[in-house]
C-alpha cells in the first residue's frame, strides 16, 4: 500500500512509540489496578490484572482493525 521507504519509517515509528511510550505506561496501569486495600501487591491479583490489561489492549486493537482502509488492488512500484 505504501512505498518501501515509508514502510520502514512507519514501522520504526510504531514500534518505538507503541512499545516504549504506550507500552510502558500499561505497567503503571497494571500496578495501580493491582494494589490491594492494605497497599500490598498480591501476586495472584497482579497476574490477573496483567492478563486483563493485556486482553483489553488486544481487544481494542482487534476492534480497531475493522476501521482500517482496504488497500487498492493495483500494483505499486517498489
Amino acid at each position: 500500500m505504501y512505498p518501501t521507504h515509508l514502510r520502514g519509517t512507519g514501522e520504526s515509528f510504531a514500534a518505538n512509540m507503541g512499545g516504549r511510550l504506550v507500552g510502558t505506561s500499561f505497567a503503571w496501569v497494571t500496578a495501580t489496578l493491582a494494589i490491594t486495600p492494605d497497599r500490598v501487591y498480591a501476586p495472584t491479583k497482579v497476574a490477573m490484572v496483567a492478563a486483563a490489561v493485556g486482553f483489553a489492549v488486544y481487544l481494542v486493537g482487534f476492534v480497531a482493525t475493522f476501521w482500517l482502509p482496504e488497500p487498492k488492488q493495483a500494483e505499486l512500484p517498489d
